[in-house]
């Protein structure tokens, strides 16, 4: 795929700045992929959403290793939960062939809602460390599952947002403190991210000569956003993650708008 040096420098600066969000608390997928689109009108969707996972990949792989040295992570929990996790994403890539994505934007519009809506009226439970007695009655594995399966097929039948989703199920169901739960969310997001990898090649849609710059500066940016993370906290955490959420919510309504205005 043939482009400009200004479009590659600006798709470079744009997966800078995926890499710096996501690394924090996730959805880097929402800077990165639409300045693909935007950038390269021309190219194949399938390749551009390759490249971006990549890319993305390529930066969680090194903010997990990163997170992993400064934050306890539990092997108990992530082992399971990412083998479920890169499943579900494989089952959900497979069936994002073969269904409409419009049910799925509903879906993320009102988990988004509901996410913030939490987040915001109940801060005290959810502000340092989460809140572990949610569905008491229910074992930390059972939940660690359920979300690695849900989430999991989300990101592979749509993706937007996946980072954040987990963020939220491991401190709002777990009782993770923002910071543990974004590093955890690292290793399930490589898993799901995998996945949708694996698929696309299979496709053969990727694009390596446009990865690599990408995923340098998707490292780059996530190794500076690792960095603010662990410096500042989980209340740093806990603020980028509304801000997140808030632009999540945004992209979600103008995608559901979009569909409604089909049909007239």
């Amino acid at each position: 795929m043939e482009a400009p040096f200004s479009s590659l420098a600006l798709a470079a600066l744009a997966s800078l700045l995926a890499g710096f969000v996501d690394a924090i608390v996730g959805g880097g997928g929402l800077i990165q992929l639409p300045a693909l689109l935007v950038l390269f009108p021309s190219a194949d969707f399938a390749q551009l959403s390759s490249v971006n996972k990549a890319a993305s990949c390529a930066g969680t792989l090194f903010a997990f290793l990163r997170y992993s040295r400064h934050v306890p992570l539990s092997s108990e929990r992530l082992l399971p939960g990412c083998a479920l996790a890169f499943l579900a994403s494989g089952i959900g890539a497979v069936a994002a062939a073969y269904a409409p994505t419009s049910a799925m934007r509903v879906f993320a519009l009102v988990a988004s809602i509901s996410v913030a809506g939490v987040t915001l009226l109940r801060p005290k439970a959810l502000a340092v460390h989460g809140n572990s007695q949610a569905f008491s009655g229910f074992s930390p594995m059972l939940k660690v599952s359920v979300l690695a399966v849900g989430i999991g097929f989300y990101d592979g039948f749509f993706g937007p947002g996946t980072g954040t989703f987990f963020v939220f199920g491991l401190v709002s169901l777990l009782g993770l403190s923002f910071l543990q739960a974004t590093a955890e969310t690292k290793a399930l997001n490589l898993a799901t991210n995998l996945a949708a990898i694996a698929t696309f090649a299979s496709l053969g849609a990727f694009e390596p000569k446009l990865f690599v710059p990408l995923a340098c500066c998707n490292i780059a940016g996530s190794l500076l956003g690792t960095r603010m993370a662990i410096k500042h906290g989980s209340k740093f955490v806990r603020k980028v993650f509304l801000v997140v959420v808030t632009v999540l919510i945004l992209r979600m309504t103008y995608g559901v708008v979009l569909d409604v205005m089909k049909w007239f």
